[in-house]
């Protein structure tokens, strides 16, 4: 049991390997991989839970955490002179599985792309949203990302969601905008 949803965030944002954070009825569950899907398909209108997505990694004087959409069975096309090592590891280095690769990218700065198959990490500076055999979707053993800019540390936000203050700004489905307070706990959609 764990206080408020501040408390949380900041707990699953310094440690190690933390991907995603839920909060809910005064507990944090932090999990090691992070999810898109929304459990009970209500979106931003569920005002019993409040969940993000954290970088994993703990704060070493640095803090640089981004978004990254993932796109299975994808292979984002290469463009020439767009290949950029990640870390240490060289372009198209082995790493240990995907999500090794994808927090690669998303540690590094210039990484706007990365394409992960058996075991291989490809980063690029830039982006490109055809795949390269033409299969897009249908490309068994790949897996793409495009990584966006940094995001506040301090502004919590996860799928489809953002925290403002008390004030959350959500997606409630794919074409109505929510706002809703933590104190009256009622959305009004647009």
């Amino acid at each position: 049991s764990i206080g408020d949803w501040d408390a949380c965030l900041h707990l699953c944002s310094t440690t190690q390997d933390c991907a995603q954070v839920v909060f809910a009825g005064g507990h944090c569950y932090g999990m090691s991989v992070a999810s898109s899907e929304d459990q009970d398909a209500l979106g931003g209108s569920n005002s019993h839970y409040t969940s993000a997505h954290c970088s994993g990694q703990v704060d070493l004087g640095k803090t640089f955490a981004r978004n990254c959409e993932t796109a299975e069975k994808w292979r984002f096309a290469y463009t020439a002179g767009s290949e950029i090592p990640l870390g240490s590891t060289a372009y198209g280095g082995q790493v240990e599985n995907w999500q090794t690769c994808l927090d690669l990218c998303s540690e590094t700065e210039a990484c706007q792309q990365v394409v992960f198959s058996n075991g291989h990490c490809w980063g690029m500076s830039q982006r490109s949203s055809q795949d390269q055999d033409g299969i897009g979707g249908n490309n068994t053993n790949w897996i793409s990302a495009h990584c966006y800019g940094e995001m506040c540390p301090e502004l919590p936000m996860g799928d489809r969601f953002v925290d403002l203050g008390p004030w959350r700004l959500a997606a409630w489905d794919d074409e109505h905008l929510s706002i809703a307070n933590r104190v009256g706990r009622k959305a009004i959609v647009f």
